[in-house]
């Protein structure tokens, strides 16, 4: 178990440094003259890139060790941190952003899988929610600590500091996990593409994580409005986001759901957390629907990873990147929409329209489940 203890921090640092810009966006907007989309083009970007390179490079590296290859991603996202921190324009910035979403893909793509190969005594939801409480822990911790870094410090503390902490646990890897095989080999056939499930999975993780960073990827902004004067408040509403993920990730490892009907109820709470966050006012109405909000979310990254390696079990690497191609895929296509909607729209369609879209998603989910008795259904408890 401390093994997977080991990825969840990994998790924890990537997850953070991936929402970086989000955490402060105000700050780097007033340092660099920005506008809140340009700044938001930064996860754009991220994204796209993220979403384009995931599946080749994790072919590429498909026969690498996969403790070394973890090592060097923590190291490609400590330099991306660093180079963000002392960048004195946008452009420098934005390079270090291309160059943690090289590593980004292949990291998703393999860190679940390892951590099942790691744990294989551990039934596979409870590995996979060990795992993405990193993500959680991100929402608990990282982000707010960023935001409030970027409030104190400035924002380019905010990234030295985290660049730091991917350094410390690149050491703690190289220290505490085992050589690792891939398991693959170079003349062995990759196939995973002819699964109707896999494809209908990859279908719903783009459609709803594109409803969800339709609106969370302005979440500050739209928090700092809802609040009014009392800013001091979005930190705290942000860790509840969090802390509430957290509680929904632990959830997921036991909850006797099949990886599809937990995706399912996840996408239906964050639909539903959008549409009300449209209507609440002050911290206090918020911090309910944010809980269930960042519940359902943590929810849904450990239900959409276990349904696509289920679905090609014995290609799960590939699954896996095709999954984390779609979530960035959608995290992409959700800043471009909100981006469009803060030029030509209230504040308010961000959340509403987020969540039309975000329950678009359940479509394929609904379709693409599997039959009564099928792997999904084995899977169910585990």
């Amino acid at each position: 178990m401390w093994r997977l203890v080991v990825l969840a921090l990994a998790a924890f640092v990537a997850q953070t440094c991936e929402y970086l810009p989000i955490s402060v966006m105000p700050a780097i907007r007033d340092n660099l003259a920005l506008s809140e989309s340009a700044v938001g083009s930064l996860v754009t970007g991220y994204a796209w890139i993220a979403a384009l390179t995931a599946t080749p490079l994790t072919m590429l590296t498909i026969t690498w060790d996969r403790k070394a290859l973890f090592l060097i991603l923590l190291a490609v996202i400590a330099t991306a941190g660093a180079t963000g921190a002392i960048a004195p324009d946008y452009g420098l910035l934005a390079v270090s952003r291309v160059l943690m979403a090289l590593a980004h893909g292949v990291f998703w793509a393999m860190l679940a899988v390892l951590g099942i190969r790691l744990a294989p005594h551990i039934p596979r939801a409870r590995v996979l929610s060990t795992v993405f409480a990193g993500t959680s822990l991100a929402g608990v911790a990282g982000v707010p600590l960023a935001a409030l870094i970027g409030q104190i410090a400035g924002w380019r503390w905010a990234f030295a500091i985290f660049a730091l902490v991917a350094v410390a646990l690149a050491i703690t890897g190289l220290l505490a996990l085992p050589r690792t095989p891939s398991g693959h080999t170079a003349s062995k056939p990759i196939h995973f593409l002819g699964s109707h499930r896999l494809r209908a999975v990859v279908a719903a993780t783009a459609i709803v994580v594109a409803g969800h960073f339709c609106s969370y990827t302005y979440i500050v902004p739209l928090l700092q409005q809802a609040v009014g004067a009392q800013t001091a408040f979005v930190p705290v509403l942000l860790f509840v986001f969090g802390a509430a993920g957290a509680i929904g990730a632990f959830l997921s490892g036991w909850a006797r759901l099949s990886a599809t009907h937990l995706a399912i109820v996840a996408t239906i709470g964050i639909a539903i957390s959008q549409a009300m966050s449209g209507l609440a006012e002050g911290p206090y109405g918020l911090a309910p629907i944010l809980a269930l909000w960042g519940a359902s979310t943590a929810a849904l990254v450990v239900g959409l990873q276990g349904a696509a390696i289920e679905s090609v079990p014995d290609n799960a690497d590939m699954a896996s990147a095709l999954y984390v191609a779609a979530f960035n895929l959608g995290i992409g296509g959700g800043a471009v929409i909100g981006g469009l909607l803060t030029m030509i729209a209230p504040s308010a369609a961000l959340l509403w329209i987020g969540a039309a879209l975000t329950a678009t998603g359940l479509v394929p989910l609904i379709v693409g489940r599997p039959a009564p008795g099928g792997m999904d259904a084995r899977q169910e408890g585990v």
